[in-house]
């Protein structure tokens, strides 16, 4: 089961926070509250519109271009999003401007050097400012906050284990485009024979703009690479809830004397037809 199909995500959160103290590691109990950690990420409640729809010729292909409006310096969450299905058959709200692009370059995916060559400035200026005339989210797609812990996690043996747990802490909408990125660049990663763009050097392209440091020292940028391509290569396990946590879960609420168990919402999730393992 995927954090994003959990009815209970502040629960799960909470056992998260609680697991990663136990283990000494600096996480901030109120990385358990999602609605804190949106206002944080300078998320507001209205969402921005697609303004309209249009085609043009693309190479002799027609295309349809969307009008988004603004999108840059703007919270993932208040960007319109469509539902996107990846290859393990979870689906996620993405922000339409990323999947279109996203799209886009995987038609051109066999170029040698994409996401490292550098293009025209002046050309990727005037895109810029035809879209929006900005260039960065409010906050870094991983907050400093959860930099900061999964920094901390990089130095323990179980280190893979624990950052996908830390990542289970961030803001749903940013762990979902954080999902579909890496998904996308494992795709990419997978014609590295032409591209050249193999899962280590599509990280120390991407590591330092997803991460909330202006410059990293060279060790610093070591750890987020390695993370980085972690994150790449095991994409599909991204925002996945673990069964250990599942169960463990799953007896609290068994001991508890709430006549609704977590067990049971679960199952409930399952009649939804939710994949996961059952109590």
């Amino acid at each position: 089961m995927y954090m994003n199909d959990s009815v209970d995500r502040s629960e799960i959160r909470e056992h998260v926070v609680n697991q990663l103290i136990a283990l000494g590691l600096p996480c901030q109990r109120n990385l358990k509250n999602e609605s804190l950690m949106k206002r944080i990420c300078g998320d507001a409640l209205t969402k921005r519109r697609t303004k309209m729809e249009f085609k043009v010729k693309d190479g002799g292909k027609e295309r349809l271009v969307r009008v988004y409006g603004k999108v840059f310096g703007v919270s993932p969450r208040k960007l319109d999003t469509e539902d996107v299905m990846l290859k393990t058959g979870q689906v996620l709200p993405v922000p339409m401007l990323v999947h279109d692009l996203c799209e886009f370059l995987l038609e051109n995916v066999e170029t040698e050097g994409i996401f490292r060559k550098a293009g025209s400035t002046s050309r990727q200026a005037n895109i810029k400012s035809k879209i929006d005339g900005k260039k960065e989210l409010p906050v870094t797609l991983i907050p400093n906050t959860h930099f900061k812990l999964l920094m901390a996690c990089y130095h323990y043996d179980n280190k893979e284990e624990l950052i996908f747990l830390a990542v289970l802490l961030l803001p749903i909408e940013h762990l979902n485009l954080l999902t579909y990125l890496m998904h996308f660049f494992k795709e990419v990663s997978a014609s590295s024979a032409t591209n050249k763009m193999t899962p280590y050097n599509l990280s120390v392209c991407i590591a330092p703009n997803i991460f909330p440091v202006v410059q990293f020292s060279a060790e610093e940028f070591s750890k987020v690479t390695d993370i980085t391509k972690m994150l790449i290569e095991r994409a599909a396990e991204i925002g996945k809830i673990p069964d250990k946590l599942v169960k463990e879960m799953c007896v609290q609420k068994g001991n508890s004397k709430k006549k609704t168990t977590f067990g049971s919402r679960f199952m409930h999730n399952v009649m939804k037809g939710f994949d996961f393992m059952t109590c």
